[in-house]
């Protein structure tokens, strides 16, 4: 069962949500730890609900929605630079699971950049040198805190990829081939199995091995195969993922947008959650699991 959205998925939504470029932000909330809220107003859509759960969720909606928060310094900081001010420009980084979104208010501009992998992280920009993060965290190859410039992480996209990178990446994967195409190749789980069934190759064989040609030519193909957003089922009839990509399964329902088909599918399961503890709750773990 589908527990996030792909990057494929993102560049679908991404791409809806270019009508929000110019709309004013009316508030911005963290009603749930993992949870974000931008209140805007559209011109074309009214008021208009952007939620972005960093578990690995995101969808517009006309629903209300709190936005609440805790008041913490992050809230605080992010509101003061972006109430009022309005959408530049919203996109996807490097085809990966990462929103940017930046705002302008009387020429000075911010940008956050909502990244939905790890534990979730919120980071505020400005002139690419972070202004400050919803949480400080430490990778192998880049650091997210205050004063930094931001790095995404190292990533292709799957939808502009030149063939050569995109054989490079595949063959020298020291991963199963589903999972370098996952993963590495950053098609995500649901188009990854596609393409292993379509071609009738074993998702658990060497990528070193695999027909990269063949692979990228049905990569392209199957992301061009777009059809009305869907909630797909298994063969018990019961839901497993949803996509605005032909993935082969039996349809359970289909939606307008993919905004309205993330809805309805994320509220009708209950979600494994990434649950963030502060210091202080793992302290009192460890002194418990000591007693």
């Amino acid at each position: 069962m589908k527990r996030a959205l792909t990057g494929p998925d993102i560049s679908q939504l991404v791409s809806g949500w270019q009508t929000l470029v110019g709309s004013r932000v009316d508030q911005f909330g963290r009603p749930d730890l993992n949870k974000v809220v931008l209140k805007l107003r559209s011109r074309e859509d009214g008021t208009v609900r952007l939620l972005i759960d960093l578990s690995g969720w995101a969808y517009l909606t006309k629903n209300t929605i709190s936005t609440e928060s805790n008041q913490g310094v992050f809230v605080q900081k992010v509101r003061k630079l972006v109430k009022k001010s309005r959408i530049e420009s919203i996109e996807q980084i490097n085809g990966d699971r990462i929103l940017s979104i930046s705002f302008i208010r009387k020429e000075v501009k911010v940008t956050l950049f909502f990244e939905l992998f790890h534990k979730g992280n919120i980071v505020l920009c400005s002139d690419n040198k972070i202004l400050t993060v919803m949480r400080k965290q430490k990778f192998r190859h880049r650091s997210l805190e205050a004063g930094l410039p931001y790095q995404p992480p190292p990533s292709i996209d799957p939808g502009t990829v030149d063939f050569e990178i995109f054989r490079d990446k595949l063959t020298n994967s020291k991963r199963g081939l589903g999972a370098a195409l996952t993963i590495d190749c950053n098609v995500g789980g649901d188009i990854s199995t596609l393409i292993c069934k379509n071609l009738g190759i074993h998702n658990e064989g060497k990528a070193s091995e695999a027909n990269s040609k063949e692979i990228y030519d049905e990569l392209k193909r199957t992301l061009s195969d777009i059809i009305d957003p869907t909630i797909f089922v298994d063969e018990n009839g019961e839901r497993f993922t949803v996509s605005a990509f032909n993935l082969g399964m039996d349809i359970g329902s289909r939606f307008t947008t993919l905004d309205e088909a993330i809805e309805d599918y994320i509220s009708k399961f209950e979600s494994v959650e990434k649950v963030v503890k502060n210091s202080d709750q793992v302290r009192i773990d460890h002194q418990t699991k000591a007693i």
